[in-house]
């Protein structure tokens, strides 16, 4: 019988309903951009998707983006647990720029204070707030060292588990989360963070 990676996913080919979503896809966003946050890096849409289908049992989930439900019920519960949070949400990002899609602006919009995000469409509208925010919000979600402490509490089960104890996403293996770190000055993907960057 195949060995599934998550520890909460039964060995079944699952239809991404809502409800499986939440049950099951939340605590794995939130184990991968935890390791997202401690290599000050961030994880795609399509990245994520592509892990959920292949190594948590998901059937084809369709359009990346939909995965903005689980991200956004993923940081409700963390902030039911600990309401001054930072928003771990925001690592999760459209490849073209590097930023999370439009979904995020209620989060930023409360976070700062910025009515302005919180209407559709703002992403596109206010493009320089929306960097602004997105910018000072991966800063902190950078600089939060509870990360674990609140996954744990979150979800009631340890952070590292048989199939993400050594999981980075697949830096080394060139994956779309390639190992850079996020330049806030920049507003892109810096240097690289790893090991054998390193040492080059």
């Amino acid at each position: 019988m195949e060995e599934y990676l998550s520890d909460t996913v039964p060995p079944a080919k699952m239809k991404p309903t809502n409800e499986n979503l939440q049950e099951f896809a939340e605590p794995e966003l939130a184990r991968w951009l935890i390791r997202a946050a401690e290599h000050r890096s961030d994880l795609t849409y399509g990245d994520a998707m592509r892990r959920l289908e292949k190594d948590i049992g998901f059937s084809s989930i369709g359009r990346a983006t939909r995965l903005g439900y689980p991200a956004g019920g993923m940081m409700h519960r963390m902030h039911e647990v600990n309401s001054r949070a930072p928003l771990l949400n925001v690592l999760l990002v459209l490849q073209s720029d590097r930023m999370p899609s439009d979904g995020a602006r209620s989060f930023l919009a409360d976070r700062f204070r910025k009515p302005a995000l919180a209407k559709e469409g703002s992403r596109e509208e206010h493009p320089k707030k929306w960097r602004k925010a997105f910018e000072r919000a991966a800063a902190e979600v950078y600089a939060f060292d509870g990360w674990r402490d609140l996954f744990e509490e979150t979800f009631g089960k340890p952070f590292e588990d048989r199939g993400h104890s050594s999981y980075l996403y697949d830096l080394q293996a060139g994956s779309e989360a390639d190992g850079h770190t996020f330049d806030s000055q920049r507003g892109s993907l810096g240097a690289c963070c790893l090991p054998e960057c390193q040492a080059e």
